[in-house]
């Protein structure tokens, strides 16, 4: 959608300046227990959080996300999961609903990413066009 805004404006026959935040998370299991905490809310900016715990989290099982943008579902926006297992990654790509929901099938035991990217025009901001928004969750599936 920023490509298009900027061919709108004619912007993209000039280079366009971008601030950036990276907004990361991590579920580090120890034990057997799952108590929720992978699916607490942080308030970051830009949000991705699980809608179960992730420490229950089996192969071929589905696994939704919501995506928050400053606290609200954000809709439209192309989210990723890689798995990582013995050297190979496997990927999987959805769009969040009106509800700022995505869903993956959990293919396979390994170290997984969901990851995603917002970007908007950066309004007041000095020496940058636009802000760019990456967040991430990392978490591991045995």
């Amino acid at each position: 959608h920023v490509l298009e805004q900027r061919r709108h404006a004619l912007e993209h026959l000039w280079p366009g300046d971008e601030r950036y935040t990276r907004h990361l998370k991590a579920f580090v299991q120890i034990g057997e227990q799952a108590d929720g905490v992978s699916m607490k809310v942080l308030g970051q900016h830009l949000e991705i959080v699980p809608d179960r715990d992730l420490a229950a989290i089996k192969a071929g099982e589905r696994l939704g996300f919501v995506v928050l943008f400053a606290g609200k579902p954000l809709p439209g926006l192309q989210v990723e999961a890689f798995v990582r297992q013995a050297g190979t990654t496997r990927g999987q790509m959805a769009t969040s609903d009106a509800a700022g929901r995505v869903a993956f099938t959990v293919q396979s035991p390994g170290a997984w990413l969901v990851r995603t990217l917002h970007m908007q025009r950066c309004s007041g901001c000095i020496g940058a066009d636009w802000q760019s928004f990456w967040a991430g969750y990392s978490f591991a599936v045995r």
